[in-house]
């Protein structure tokens, strides 16, 4: 995954790699890598190391439910468009979990 932004004379672009996810362990190998270039060309890389917990949609479902206090609200893609409903199913490989908690 990569996106671009840039503001106030600060560019930023992000490279975000994923590794093959253990399926024994549903945990998933992540890498951001961001090259920060300030108006003066001075330019700056951050790199991030992580590891992400997976779920298919019914182990999320379950999940959410297990927290009476939480509640889903709605389901996106990672283009947080809010005006763009997903169904929560195992259809996607990401994606972004609206909860409202009650």
């Amino acid at each position: 995954e990569r996106w671009v932004g840039e503001r106030d004379g600060v560019k930023v672009a992000c490279n975000t790699r994923t590794r093959p996810s253990d399926r024994r362990k549903r945990t998933e190998a992540i890498r951001s890598r961001l090259k920060i270039t300030h108006a003066d060309g001075q330019t700056k890389t951050q790199e991030t190391h992580w590891s992400a917990r997976t779920y298919s949609a019914s182990q999320l479902e379950s999940l959410i439910h297990s927290v009476p206090e939480l509640h889903l609200v709605s389901c996106h893609d990672f283009n947080h468009d809010l005006g763009t409903i997903r169904k929560l199913d195992d259809s996607y490989a990401d994606i972004v979990v609206v909860l409202k908690k009650v």
